[in-house]
């Protein structure tokens, strides 16, 4: 049981990532060519099960799911317009 509590969790930060696009309406931003606008970070901190001695061997898999997922959404111009995410990480070292 604990493996699926693991998955469910890492399933929860991407989806607390992306979450409010997933309802949204797709609009059209025109982009303001007369002033250039700077991004300012966005910043979602995460802990991963990487390595360790115990716990889910598959939260292995979470870190790069999350970080694909972090990609899609800075690719995404009208998904959060002045902002670029970033996820610092840490490894939690999971013992049993």
């Amino acid at each position: 049981m604990q493996g699926r509590a693991m998955l469910v969790a890492c399933w929860a930060l991407l989806l607390l990532a992306l979450g409010p696009a997933q309802g949204a309406v797709p609009t059209r931003v025109q982009p303001d060519t007369s002033v250039q606008k700077q991004e300012k970070d966005l910043y979602i901190g995460a802990i991963f099960p990487i390595n360790g001695t115990g716990g889910w061997l598959g939260g292995q898999g979470c870190l790069p799911a999350a970080l694909m997922a972090l990609e899609d959404v800075n690719a995404e111009p009208n998904l959060l317009p002045g902002y670029r995410m970033k996820m610092p990480y840490n490894d939690s070292q999971v013992r049993k």
